[in-house]
């Protein structure tokens, strides 16, 4: 199944409402976490279709700036629990806030991770999908046996459509 994290503090309100619209699966990765209130600025996971582009592209004001896309299988609560682990690491007895779902960071951290760290940030994600540098390229992460792999792939391998990953 394909996927959307959506990061409301880099976006709108507003497209937050237009996802929930068409795609009524979806949870607050703050959800059960001291920053559940703060749904304005949360990131949100979607499970996402390949009509993503076209929903959106019938509205008014849609904010999709560096959105993070995978693919994984099992519910949607496991894998936002799978992800929340992430969020706060606590580093000599310091909380730090950790933004993997902003691709810009998930791109400088992936490289410095060694084999178990792979395979437990990947955990039940075969794919993880970014913006390439072009705008008609997606570059495309995986994991085997906790190696790092990479692709660029043409945006309409991922969704089927289009010459731009730009909504």
């Amino acid at each position: 199944m394909k996927y959307l994290i959506y990061d409301t503090a880099l976006n709108s309100l507003h497209t937050l409402l237009l996802l929930q619209k068409y795609y009524g699966i979806n949870e607050s990765l703050f959800k059960g976490t001291k920053d559940q209130s703060l749904i304005d600025v949360s990131p949100w996971l979607f499970r996402i279709d390949d009509k993503l582009k076209e929903n959106l592209s019938n509205e008014m004001e849609v904010s999709l700036q560096f959105p993070l896309m995978f693919e994984a299988t099992g519910d949607i609560h496991l894998l936002a629990a799978h992800f929340r682990k992430f969020i706060y690491q606590t580093i000599d007895g310091r909380e730090y806030f950790f933004r993997f779902f902003d691709p810009r960071v998930l791109e400088k951290f992936l490289p410095t991770c060694d084999r178990d760290q792979v395979r437990e940030f990947f955990g039940p994600v075969q794919y993880f999908m970014v913006e390439g540098k072009a705008p008609e390229e997606v570059i495309r992460y995986w994991q085997e046996n906790g190696y790092l792999k990479q692709q660029v792939i043409p945006f309409k391998e991922v969704f089927g459509m289009g010459e731009t990953n730009s909504v």
